[in-house]
């Protein structure tokens, strides 16, 4: 609704909101199997949202629900 209604593009969105994402962690990849499955064990809901990598910027990529 906000989109739409605000005329704000998706991108844009993307930068300035979490889009209904609650929290996040940045772990070392190595670590990342581990988190995931600690976390699964106490019920929470686990989705992997990119990468980190050596580069300038942010590249958003995707498609808003």
């Amino acid at each position: 609704w906000l989109m739409q209604q605000g005329g704000i593009a998706p991108t844009e969105m993307l930068k300035t909101f979490n889009c209904g994402i609650g929290m996040v962690l940045v772990v070392s990849w190595d670590a990342a199997e581990q988190v995931t499955q600690a976390l699964m064990d106490e019920g929470e809901k686990v989705s992997v949202l990119g990468q980190v990598v050596v580069g300038e910027g942010v590249i958003y990529s995707g498609e808003l629900a």
